[in-house]
């Protein structure tokens, strides 16, 4: 399998992850997004002219309040927070249970870690009780909501770097 960033030969016409909206993002907006530089977006293959897609997913550069954060100890003299934002995670519906999510969001942690962009973490808004679950099963933490969130957010720290 590989991990590239999409590009004109994925066929996304073939990808059904089976939640329409992540399907539609990917078939008819990803490319746009990635064009007006709104998000990086990776797609997993496994056929030898990577043009098949069997996953993919999403990431941006985000902020978020310091106050969502504030047990978790985040050291920043900033009240906004840059973490990086997992916007979107699918896979195709034809391999779904066989750990490739797992896969992606590993390579999405590590992506995120290893970019020159300053990042505390990843963050994550999943949509259901289910996304929840997988986000929680890879350590990350549910976050409060408030009135400036009100909607679910979980949160995946990094480790501090150290300088050389």
């Amino acid at each position: 399998m590989k991990l590239l960033p999409l590009n004109r030969q994925h066929n996304r016409d073939l990808f059904d992850c089976g939640e329409e909206n992540l399907n539609t993002f990917f078939r008819c907006y990803a490319s746009q997004c990635v064009r007006n530089r709104d998000c990086s977006c990776y797609v997993l293959t496994d056929d030898p002219l990577d043009q098949i897609p069997l996953g993919y997913f999403t990431l941006s550069s985000f902020c978020i309040s310091r106050t969502l954060l504030s047990a978790m100890k985040i050291r920043s003299g900033y009240t906004q927070i840059p973490v990086t934002l997992l916007g979107r995670l699918a896979v195709d519906i034809k391999i779904q249970g066989k750990r490739v999510g797992h896969y992606l969001l590993s390579s999405a942690l590590l992506l995120a870690e290893e970019s020159p962009v300053a990042s505390h973490g990843v963050y994550v808004q999943p949509k259901n009780s289910r996304a929840a679950e997988f986000y929680r099963s890879a350590g990350f933490l549910d976050l409060e909501s408030n009135s400036n969130n009100p909607s679910y957010s979980m949160f995946f720290a990094f480790r501090r770097k150290a300088l050389n």
